[in-house]
């Protein structure tokens, strides 16, 4: 939802593994691959972005419901007309959690 990378094909499998990472805040959502940064959309950009999967899953995928974005929102990987293995996928806090 935030963007895309596109990389060169493999001679053969398997090819590297490559580090993605996605920052997450209240504030703006950052892509980083190879330690830069690739894309990123602030809230006015992720709402754009909402609405534009929205209209393209109505005409492509009915059915498929589209909230809007959260940071409560569960996350993943979407790929569309490609593949693509997960290795490794960690969730790290920004901040410590305060105690009650």
């Amino acid at each position: 939802m935030v963007d895309s990378i596109r990389r060169d094909r493999v001679d053969a499998l398997p090819g590297p593994w490559r580090r993605v990472e996605v920052v997450v805040t209240p504030e703006r959502v950052d892509a980083i691959y190879g330690g830069s940064r690739f894309a990123s959309l602030d809230k006015e950009g992720l709402r754009i972005r909402t609405a534009t999967l929205r209209q393209w899953v109505d005409e492509n995928v009915a059915g498929t419901p589209v909230t809007e974005w959260s940071t409560r929102r569960p996350f993943g990987v979407w790929v569309y007309g490609s593949w693509v293995a997960v290795k490794n996928f960690t969730v790290t806090p920004l901040t410590e959690p305060k105690s009650p």
